[in-house]
């Protein structure tokens, strides 16, 4: 199954700063793709940046179509937390990724559906 998204191909080891986040956001403006959802997941693990959604410029306004959602998970939660509770409303996530700041005693990450 192809799912379509903007994605940007270039690969961060660390969360983008100052002016390259402008940048991250002109190349996501002309990127829409049709991707499957495991490419999207090897992508987005390797440091990726995306919006989920189609849009036809950067405003809220601007929003074409949708078909993946994702929630971030910064504080006062742990990955096993989110998937049990995930489990227990039958709606597991396609895929999940640490953020660039997650650790071991602080979890931040994001879950894809």
């Amino acid at each position: 199954m192809k799912i379509k998204c903007m994605l940007d191909n270039i690969e961060y080891n660390s969360k983008p700063k100052g002016t390259e986040i402008g940048k991250i956001q002109n190349r996501l403006e002309v990127s829409q793709k049709e991707i499957s959802v495991e490419e999207l997941a090897y992508k987005l693990s390797s440091g990726c940046t995306f919006k989920p959604a189609l849009l036809n410029g950067r405003k809220t306004s601007d929003w074409l179509q949708q078909q993946v959602f994702a929630l971030d998970f910064d504080e006062n939660t742990t990955i096993e937390e989110q998937l049990n509770l995930c489990q227990s409303l039958n709606m597991l996530p396609s895929f999940g990724y640490t953020s660039f700041n997650h650790t071991d005693y602080k979890h931040k990450f994001r879950l894809v559906f």
